[in-house]
């Protein structure tokens, strides 16, 4: 058996039982589970909030500080659009620099006061696609500015 492996083994005794024993090499897995979750820990630790959002704005995954920013939970999270957390609004308002760069298909940021949580916060929309070209995910980055004294 080599690493990575799964091995099937039947044994059988003398009074003609058989055994069989399903070997599996986990190293590749933990390697991979090791790895995600340095990844992990690596999105948590970053001073700027980082959701994926898929083609209808629904937030799919998010970092500690995004619920840090908006002061939320991850319950609150569940079913929600972007722009409900984010602006506080049913809809995406005319200011979300996310519908924009989701429409035009590129990369967008903007500065602004977001009233929802009264800060001055910079967003930025990185659409993903695949090889094919279809929108798969977004990439939206926030982050509180602090104004200069």
């Amino acid at each position: 058996m080599f690493i990575g492996e799964t091995g099937k083994f039947s044994i059988e005794t003398e009074k003609g039982k058989t055994f069989v024993a399903i070997i599996k090499d986990v190293t590749i897995e933990e390697k991979h589970h090791q790895q995600l979750k340095i990844w992990e820990h690596t999105i948590n630790s970053l001073n700027e909030s980082i959701i994926l959002i898929d083609s209808e704005y629904n937030i799919t995954h998010y970092n500690t500080t995004f619920l840090e920013i908006f002061n939320i939970n991850s319950q609150t999270i569940q079913g929600k659009k972007s722009y409900e957390i984010v602006h506080g609004t049913h809809e995406a308002p005319k200011r979300c620099i996310t519908c924009k760069g989701l429409n035009q298909k590129k990369h967008m940021e903007n500065e602004f006061w977001e009233p929802n949580i009264e800060k001055q916060i910079r967003v930025s929309i990185d659409p993903a696609f695949n090889k094919e070209g279809k929108f798969e995910f977004a990439i939206e980055k926030i982050k509180i500015i602090q104004k200069k004294e």
